[in-house]
């Protein structure tokens, strides 16, 4: 992806999941990047692929919105976080963790501020984890934002 050369090196992007994925847990505790169908609904100088958002050359600071729905793996702690991954660095940003109590849909949001460093090619993706056991958990919905603010 080439930058605009016209504007301030800055960049957002925007995408929500379009079907329902299932997370399978190999491990209690192993954070599992899942392969996400993701809809792209807005991005400027960042891509949206292989289910995540993908960073060429712009190195800054980051703030990650992550919204999503989960079921299944009942009355276990689940975890989830985002992931910067490149071939020279991996940042993995803080994880928020809840309670899946009574097998229901759990609504869970986090935002966190990530500086990357490094400017070749890299991308951001979100990674779940069962810190219970190895049931597995069901993504039903997902909606998840990149803005470059510095």
């Amino acid at each position: 992806m080439s930058l605009n050369q016209f504007t301030t090196q800055s960049g957002w992007a925007c995408a929500t999941l379009n079907a329902v994925t299932d997370v399978n847990i190999v491990s209690t505790g192993a954070y599992i990047t899942p392969t996400l169908a993701l809809d792209e609904t807005a991005s400027y100088n960042l891509d949206v692929d292989n289910g995540g958002f993908e960073v060429d050359g712009l190195a800054g600071i980051y703030l990650l919105n992550l919204s999503f729905t989960t079921s299944g793996a009942s009355n276990d702690t689940l975890a989830a976080r985002m992931t910067y991954t490149s071939d020279s660095e991996t940042i993995n940003g803080h994880s928020v963790e809840y309670d899946s109590k009574g097998a229901k849909k759990w609504s869970v949001n986090q935002s966190i501020i990530m500086q990357i460093k490094n400017t070749g090619s890299g991308i951001f993706k979100p990674s779940f984890a069962n810190l219970s056991n190895a049931n597995d958990i069901t993504i039903n919905g997902l909606i998840m934002s990149a803005i470059k603010i510095y």
